[in-house]
């Protein structure tokens, strides 16, 4: 599932013209997190049939394959204070895969591990140990953005397949 950072700026212009009537609730922001989630390729069900653990506010398949949950707050409500909900403990215990939401900031959690806010720059604990630059431009369209990052030489070197061991540190 990927989603295209400039779907973003539809979505937010969304939320805030139903926010800026003044009598929005967190019903009435689905739509626009339901069409964002779907720009990436999957279906967002709202309002699904009841499972187990109770009944998140999305589920997101593919095809026939449920692969998450989002469970969605109103607009100012804390994400700290969702966390310590019963509700969210049962969701968390239950589902593999869940978002916790208030629109404008998206939790992951995998496996009841809270894997930290999504976004550009977010990576799962179990990559930690990888070392990366990202780089992120949200610009929109126009003209090709061209980044000269230098040669593959400046972050690599050649050896011998038997000195591999001695050159790698944890």
């Amino acid at each position: 599932m990927v989603l295209d950072p400039k779907l973003l700026t539809p979505y937010l212009q969304a939320i805030e013209n139903k926010y800026a009537g003044g009598i929005a609730t967190e019903h009435s922001h689905r739509p626009a997190l339901q069409n964002l989630v779907e720009a990436a390729g999957v279906v967002a069900t709202n309002e699904p049939r009841r499972i187990e653990c109770d009944a998140p506010d999305f589920v997101v398949s593919q095809g026939v394959v449920t692969i998450g949950y989002i469970e969605a707050k109103d607009i100012g409500k804390s994400l700290d204070e969702a966390e310590k909900s019963e509700q969210l403990k049962r969701y968390r215990n239950s589902l593999t895969n869940l978002i916790l939401t208030n629109y404008l900031e998206f939790r992951w959690y995998v496996d009841d591990e809270h894997t930290g806010k999504l976004g550009p720059f977010r990576k799962l604990k179990r990559f930690y140990y990888q070392s990366e630059w990202r780089l992120v431009s949200y610009d929109g369209p126009g003209e090709t953005r061209k980044i000269w990052i230098g040669s593959i030489r400046d972050i690599s070197i050649i050896i011998r397949s038997d000195e591999v061991n001695k050159k790698i540190s944890f």
